[in-house]
Parts: structure tokens; sequence; C-alpha cells
């Protein structure tokens, strides 16, 4: 359990807050700020030489715990992330 604002919520109950949040789109400011792709996929290795075929958000440290397909990022707090995705400050899970 989790508390928050002095109320107690569970895992669960925070990914359904996480899910209302709006995902992030590639022409918003942050994104391009980090060079986020929704697709890895689309990520282009000349303009991005550190992008590795194996770096997702899903298997990004600053990526949050959800399990969801879409993510909350510590890099774009109120927003969402594709696990698909990427961005040039992709960190390797511990």
């Amino acid at each position: 359990m989790v508390l928050l604002s002095g109320a107690t919520m569970t895992v669960a109950a925070i990914s359904d807050v996480s899910a209302m949040l709006p995902e992030l789109k590639e022409t918003d400011p942050e994104a391009i700020a980090i060079g986020y792709h929704k697709n890895a996929r689309d990520v282009d290795k000349n303009k991005y030489p550190n992008y590795e075929e194996s770096q997702r958000c899903s298997n990004c440290a600053l990526a949050g715990f959800s399990s969801a397909m879409r993510k909350p990022c510590q890099l774009v707090p109120g927003k969402l992330v594709n696990g698909g995705g990427w961005c040039m400050k992709w960190v390797k899970k511990a």
C-alpha cells in the first residue's frame, strides 16, 4: 500500500489514476526535448547514435512501475509514454 495525501491507496488504484493521464505526443515540446518516439522502430539511428534495438520505455529505469503498455515516466510528469517507445534519456533498469 502507498500513503498519498493522508489516504491509503493500493498499487492498483494508483495504476487506475495514471491510466487517466494523457499520452505524450511526439509533437509535445517535452517529447521533442528528449527525442521521444512513440515507436522505437522509428528512431533515426543517425540522429540518435546511442539508440540500441533492445531499448524501450518498457525496460527503462525512468518509466513507472505500471505493467501497462502506456506508463508514467519521471521525465514527463503528468503524461504517459508508450511502452514500445524510446527517448535519448533511456536508462537500463538495475
